[in-house]
């Protein structure tokens, strides 16, 4: 795809509850994400990130305002419709992993292509590059209980970037890892963005991911209250 806005929130806010209860997770905000970029959104918590992501990832709605994927208005979908854009167009790496215990590293990897319809050969083939591209050749068949916390952080990402989405969204992607690791994960990332123009969001309070990152949105009390491009 050619560079341009692939993500755009438009007035997009965020509470929940109402009235004495009602907490705004965030406030109207304007933002917009080209194809291609390298972007770490930042702040305390309780500033708003894992909302940000969550409603530029379609795995929520906005409260008023209007998120915009390719230009077509997610709000606007059915639920059905927003989940099918959502698994065409978004890879995701939770905090929590989310790996389904059951399932070898290799077999969580394959799972999140089949969803998307890939032939077998096919996501037997890119999840094979994505295990060994996070330094996880030879534990493909082990379960998650068999792999470290940071083992397993790796093959959440090597379940993101698999399909070949053109946006990943990571929760803190080297919350669980060593710093040199972690480094070799964000320069895989950025790699991965160079050669396949994927665009990167990723939420973090580490310096050397917000370092790595081309721009860095900085969150406060539901806000954007700077957005700095390198």
């Amino acid at each position: 795809m050619g560079k341009g806005a692939l993500l755009n929130l438009d007035g997009a806010a965020r509470f929940y509850g109402e009235g004495e209860n009602r907490v705004d997770a965030l406030l109207s905000t304007d933002l917009t994400v080209e194809e291609g970029e390298f972007i770490c959104v930042a702040g305390p918590s309780g500033s708003g990130k894992t909302t940000l992501l969550n409603l530029s990832g379609l795995l929520d709605l906005p409260s008023s305002g209007r998120v915009l994927v390719l230009g077509r208005d997610s709000g606007a979908l059915s639920k059905g419709a927003r989940a099918s854009l959502r698994r065409e167009l978004v890879g995701f790496v939770f905090q929590a992993h989310n790996l389904l215990p059951v399932l070898t590293a290799r077999e969580n990897v394959e799972y999140s292509m089949l969803v998307r319809g890939l032939g077998a050969k096919e996501r037997s083939e890119r999840a094979q590059s994505a295990l060994t591209s996070v330094g996880l050749l030879g534990k493909e068949d082990k379960f998650p209980r068999e792999l470290s916390g940071g083992e397993q952080q790796r093959v959440a990402v090597a379940r993101a970037i698999a399909p070949g989405t053109p946006l990943v969204i990571a929760d803190e992607p080297t919350a669980n890892l060593d710093s040199v690791t972690g480094k070799a994960l964000m320069s895989l990332l950025y790699e991965l963005k160079e050669r396949e123009g994927m665009t990167f969001i990723f939420s973090s309070h580490d310096p050397m991911v917000m370092e790595c990152a081309e721009r860095v949105i900085t969150l406060h009390d539901g806000s954007i209250v700077k957005d700095n491009t390198k």
